[in-house]
């Protein structure tokens, strides 16, 4: 799992958007904590957290691609 991790957080590129399990994910979308930025592979796709600001803003996507954008997008929505 490890390995499948690191390989994972190289095609993310990013080093603030952690790689959670399923159940992580669930608890972070119903606790809203921690802080911070998820992401989860599923059979059926990716789902993405951003729960910096403790919203739990979350969005499923079917390619990584489009995960990725959505995240970029929502920095550039902080910025402005």
């Amino acid at each position: 799992m490890e390995r499948e991790n690191r390989a994972f957080k190289e095609l993310i590129n990013s080093d603030d958007i952690e790689i959670v399990t399923q159940s992580e994910i669930h608890d972070i979308i119903v606790t809203r904590e921690p802080k911070g930025r998820f992401i989860v592979f599923e059979i059926s796709g990716y789902t993405a957290v951003d729960n910096s600001t403790y919203d739990a803003w979350t969005e499923h996507f079917n390619s990584l691609e489009k995960c990725m954008a959505w995240f970029k997008n929502r920095e550039m929505e902080w910025v402005q």
